[in-house]
């Protein structure tokens, strides 16, 4: 909250003292949109996956993904908010107990057009882990031309609507995310 500071015998016409809330009040309205150059935030993103899996062998897969979603600020506004992510990826066993590694690279645009590029690696985890992992932020256009960060994340995966396996298959997952970035001449 922005206050009006003045020295006690100062006196303000009430034509003055009008001038200067409405000119104070234009001023934090035009900077509460703007996105601050830096900053920490925590998302969810909700994400539908299309796999390619092949077994290579006896019990060892191999697979590339395709995946679409929305991302949304906890704090409901701010950074990454309401922006549409799409990925592309591949990953493996890496070993017979189920353990898997996934790395890609995202796209988030939001409501204006500007881009996001993230590229993304899993941690290895066995089958009955979370999903942990980190991204960086890779480059930005429009609002954010010269991103800098990363963040963690950790994927929640939703029930199957079969549970037969087939080599394409279609995933549903929640991924939290929390982070940190830095935007243009403060970026280094």
């Amino acid at each position: 909250m922005i206050g009006l500071e003045h020295p006690a015998r100062a006196a303000f016409s009430v034509g003055s003292l009008s001038a200067l809330a409405i000119a104070t009040l234009l001023t934090v309205t035009a900077s509460a949109g703007e996105l601050p150059k830096e900053g920490r935030f925590a998302t969810t993103t909700y994400f539908h996956d299309v796999s390619d899996v092949v077994e290579a062998t006896p019990g060892r897969y191999m697979w590339t993904f395709e995946d679409y979603g929305i991302v949304t600020n906890n704090a409901n506004s701010g950074f990454m908010d309401h922006m549409s992510i799409h990925c592309k990826g591949y990953g493996g066993s890496t070993n017979n107990s189920g353990g898997k590694r996934n790395s890609d690279h995202c796209v988030l645009v939001d409501s204006d057009g500007d881009r996001i590029e993230t590229a993304t690696e899993n941690m290895d985890a066995k089958s009955d882990e979370p999903l942990k992992g980190e991204a960086t932020f890779m480059s930005g256009s429009g609002k954010y031309a010269g991103i800098t960060g990363k963040y963690e994340y950790e994927i929640q995966f939703l029930p199957r609507f079969s549970k037969n396996f087939s080599s394409h298959t279609d995933l549903i997952f929640i991924s939290h995310e929390k982070g940190s970035y830095k935007i243009g001449s403060t970026a280094q």
